[in-house]
């Protein structure tokens, strides 16, 4: 079993790929976001005798929230990344791109 999300257009995605093959593989840039805190990497689920309740002893306060945001590319691999504290938000994005990648 596939999941395929609800909003993809098949006609948009024939015409991206279209327009994005014009263009040599070494141009383009792929960078993405991600998030941690304390309680990200916590189990949520495990294994405990018949009749007993697992449990784990685990802070319930959330912590501090680092988000990275990393680009790579097929001719260079990794290129830059940048560690923030908190969230990003547009402008940290825009600034990643306009001051570290160009």
């Amino acid at each position: 079993l596939s999941k395929h999300a609800a909003e993809r257009n098949e006609l948009e995605r024939a015409q991206f790929l279209q327009f994005i093959s014009q263009f040599p593989r070494e141009y383009l840039v792929f960078f993405d976001e991600a998030a941690w805190n304390e309680k990200s990497l916590q189990r949520r689920f495990g294994y405990s005798p018949t009749g007993r309740r697992a449990v784990i002893s685990a802070p319930f306060v959330r912590g501090v929230r680092f988000s990275i945001i990393a680009a790579i590319c097929v001719s260079h691999g990794f290129l830059d990344f940048a560690v923030e504290e908190g969230p990003l938000n547009g402008n940290d994005v825009y600034t990643f791109i306009s001051e570290v990648l160009v």
